[in-house]
């Protein structure tokens, strides 16, 4: 239930753990290396609540089939529900956050505990931060990448048969990527 593993360990992660006279500040990205998760991720929980990209619905997980990164609702799902609970009013929509923080106690960590805010306040101030995230490129995409780079080095050498070559293999992995393909367009003009 944490990034690390199923028992709470307070030195994996910054929160509040309740001490008198504790310093209760937020920690470097680096700090706890020994809490990060599997996929390498450090800080997924405590330090500060992070903003995540579904709206919040407080009945989604009751009928949602998705267990593995479930998307959460979708706007209009919300808008037409009109979902609301004590502490939101009509047309209030909010997004979840996330991962507990530094003032927050134990509970708010797991990576079950959700939480919403509304995007447009401020009411968690220096306890709520965001973390930039994105798919991880297929191996294809890296070596068809890779042949790019080779070609833009080759372009720089002057070496316009070669770079030609590096950006065809390229385009042999990825046949509609409008980037080599203009790429090629300028390395064919070049040797004409």
């Amino acid at each position: 239930i944490y990034p690390w593993g199923n028992k709470l360990d307070s030195t994996k992660a910054n929160f509040a753990k309740g001490k008198s006279g504790e310093k209760h500040i937020t920690d470097s990205i680096d700090s706890h290396p020994e809490g990060k998760s599997y996929y390498g991720a450090y800080n997924m929980a405590g330090n500060v609540f992070e903003w995540v990209h579904d709206w919040y619905d407080p009945n989604y997980y009751k009928s949602s089939s998705d267990i593995r990164n479930p998307q959460g609702p979708s706007l209009e799902v919300i808008s037409t529900k009109k979902i609301l609970n004590k502490y939101q009013k009509l047309n209030d929509k909010k997004r979840v956050i996330r991962g507990g923080s530094w003032f927050a106690p134990a509970a708010s960590i797991t990576t079950t505990h959700r939480f919403w805010n509304n995007p447009m306040n401020n009411s968690y101030g220096v306890g709520l931060g965001f973390r930039c995230a994105r798919d991880k490129e297929p191996e294809t995409s890296l070596e068809a990448r890779s042949y790019y780079m080779d070609a833009l080095v080759q372009i720089g050498e002057n070496k316009y048969q070669s770079a030609k070559e590096s950006i065809e293999n390229a385009i042999n992995i990825s046949p509609n990527n409008e980037e080599y393909i203009s790429m090629k367009k300028l390395i064919e003009k070049t040797l004409n």
